[in-house]
């Protein structure tokens, strides 16, 4: 779930040339030819997609003023198409570099960004979601980014940013929920007892987190001095652990029940 890249490829391209009747014509051809290959390409239809950019190409040439427009759009789909048929990052990389004023820049650092998170280059995704301009990304897709950067800067070991980037999603949805956990266990990790419990008790209904949240929130709540909860919830929490964690929610369970005075229960 947390691999899928963030690609938000217009299906069409503005092409603004003269009146000509034949230049209309390959203008047509070349932004209908650009669509089908976006198209093709958020399929997974990389190299079929990589065919049709080769169509585009051809049918802008030697129209000069969608040559450059055109030729920007073909080398960022070519790069993306290549990077996912196992070129992996350098072809973005070479396209970032080689178009620092393109109109298609920003798109092109968000599909770093995100190959480099993909495998698990964290501190270079980073490097890439940082030149990201936000105020380009539609609302589709914010989410998905400020999750994937705030996941690899949680990765990098840089809490700070995961909170912060983390703390901007607000869709409810799979990554808000997957934020909210990871937010939870910071603060766990942290001391902040009070906040990781409002974490993970806000995912309550998602069975992702059914055979865990509950283990958190029983020391989170035994943490706080809320024995009752901890009385009452234990023996249900200890059907769904083993190893370590029964064994700590055993040591918890014990200590609480004390507290509570149950002594039976504490000494068994």
């Amino acid at each position: 779930m947390l691999q899928r890249k963030i690609v938000f490829v217009a299906l069409s391209v503005a092409l603004m040339i003269g009146s000509t009747a034949s230049g209309w014509a390959q203008v047509y051809d070349a932004s209908d030819y650009l669509g089908r290959a976006s198209e093709l390409y958020s399929l997974g239809y990389y190299r079929e997609a990589q065919a049709e950019l080769a169509k585009a190409q051809s049918a802008a040439t030697g129209l000069r003023q969608v040559d450059e427009v055109v030729a920007e759009k073909v080398a960022l789909l070519s790069a993306m198409c290549e990077a996912e048929l196992g070129d992996g990052a350098a072809p973005l990389e070479a396209f970032v570099a080689s178009h620092p004023l393109s109109p298609y820049l920003n798109e092109a650092l968000v599909a770093l960004a995100s190959e480099h998170y993909e495998w698990g280059r964290y501190e270079q995704a980073i490097a890439s979601f940082e030149r990201v301009n936000l105020d380009g990304v539609s609302d589709e897709h914010i989410e998905r980014l400020c999750f994937e950067c705030g996941h690899a800067y949680y990765q990098a070991g840089r809490s700070a940013e995961a909170k912060e980037w983390l703390g901007r999603l607000s869709r409810p949805g799979d990554l808000y929920d997957h934020a909210r956990y990871l937010l939870g266990y910071m603060a766990y990790e942290e001391g902040h007892y009070a906040l990781a419990r409002d974490h993970f008790a806000s995912l309550a209904h998602n069975d992702d987190y059914r055979a865990i949240v509950p283990y958190y929130l029983l020391n989170v709540h035994h943490r706080l001095g809320n024995d009752d909860y901890v009385v009452r919830n234990a023996e249900g929490v200890l059907e769904g652990v083993v190893g370590i964690r029964r064994a700590e929610i055993l040591r918890v369970a014990a200590q609480s029940n004390f507290r509570a005075e149950n002594w039976q229960k504490a000494s068994e």
